[in-house]
C-alpha cells in the first residue's frame, strides 16, 4: 500500500496525529505535541520471555518508524 493510500484509508487517524511521533522507554508513543497516542501492551506476557524488554522496545520502535514513514 502506498503512502497516499494509507493516508486516504486512515484519514481521520492521520489528520489527528502531529508528526513526527516518538516513543519512550515505557511503551508509550507520543505525537510531536507530546500527546499520548498509543500505549504498547503485552508486558504481562513479554516479561517471561528471554529478551522481553528488548522485544517490547523493538515493537514500539517498529510502530514509531512505520508511522513516521507515512508522514
Amino acid at each position: 500500500m502506498t503512502k497516499e493510500e494509507l493516508k486516504e484509508r486512515y484519514d481521520l487517524a492521520y489528520e489527528n496525529i502531529k508528526f513526527p511521533v516518538k516513543g519512550d522507554e515505557y511503551g508509550h508513543v507520543y505525537d510531536a505535541d507530546n500527546n499520548l497516542i498509543l500505549d504498547i501492551r503485552g508486558w504481562g506476557r513479554l516479561q517471561y520471555k528471554e529478551h522481553g524488554e528488548e522485544i517490547m522496545f523493538q515493537m514500539e520502535n517498529l510502530i514509531v518508524d512505520l508511522l513516521n514513514s507515512i508522514d
